[in-house]
């Protein structure tokens, strides 16, 4: 599969982006995926193998290549039971690392939640993530994370439209002295962003009540198309049984 887009580049130029992958399935539980990502000048590969264990757990091994060196890793995905999974990976490159994870679905919708806990030499982040998902097509997501760095909290919405072949996401990234609001558009692959710096940090300390008031912006509009669309298709049913009602 290959996919070609236009992004940003480090030097805050467009550059074009070239991605091609490719999967096989060696056995009936190993598969293989390669990929490798062209930016510009600079490219950067990964290739990965999967192997079912048992209908319990899955191991993942991966290594990959880019201009900041070669990284290799290796991943267990338990489920410890119907609806709760667990993650171990341990990850060795110029930083080395270790992430362990949980991860809870609900049987009977979208909702779910996560929490992790990554290390590496010197540093550590705790975090987690809830997801509030009422439709198929319509979920909102909150995630925050304490580091040595600081506290981050992101906030992201999410709507897909004509079957899932386009995405919208309307995210917010609160930390102590900035907030950026984020949104972006995926097209069949292609992916187009919109960065809004709403606080930086030469403007000081945010207080509560600025934060409050910023996730109220941010809150309000997709909230708005989603009752607009849920009250528009309110009407056409509402007017679809009054007209077969009237019928002869």
């Amino acid at each position: 599969v290959g996919c070609a887009s236009h992004v940003q580049g480090a030097n805050g130029v467009g550059v074009a982006k070239l991605t091609l992958g490719a999967t096989a399935q060696l056995d009936g539980r190993t598969a293989a995926r390669a990929s490798v990502n062209v930016t510009g000048a600079a490219a950067d590969g990964d290739f990965s193998i999967t192997r079912s264990l048992n209908e319990h757990c899955t191991v993942q091994q991966r290594f990959g290549m880019s201009p900041d060196g070669r990284s290799t890793s290796i991943a267990i995905v338990p489920w410890l039971t119907q609806s709760v999974r667990g993650n171990l990976s341990v990850s060795y490159a110029e930083m080395p690392g270790m992430s362990l994870g949980l991860f809870r679905r609900s049987t009977t919708s979208g909702h779910s939640v996560r929490a992790h806990i990554n290390l590496q030499p010197g540093s550590a982040e705790v975090g987690g993530q809830l997801k509030y998902k009422p439709s198929p097509d319509f979920s909102m997501k909150l995630a925050p994370a304490l580091s040595p760095r600081g506290w981050i909290c992101q906030l992201m919405c999410s709507k897909a439209l004509d079957e899932g072949l386009t995405k919208l996401h309307w995210d917010l990234r609160v930390r102590a002295r900035s907030l950026q609001l984020r949104l972006t558009l995926v097209r069949s692959g292609l992916r187009f962003t919109l960065p809004i710096e709403l606080w930086t940090e030469a403007c000081g300390p945010m207080t509560l009540a600025d934060a409050v008031f910023m996730s109220a912006l941010w809150a309000a509009p997709p909230l708005a198309v989603r009752w607009l669309w849920c009250f528009g298709q309110a009407v056409c049913h509402s007017v679809q049984k009054v007209r077969a009602g009237s019928g002869p």
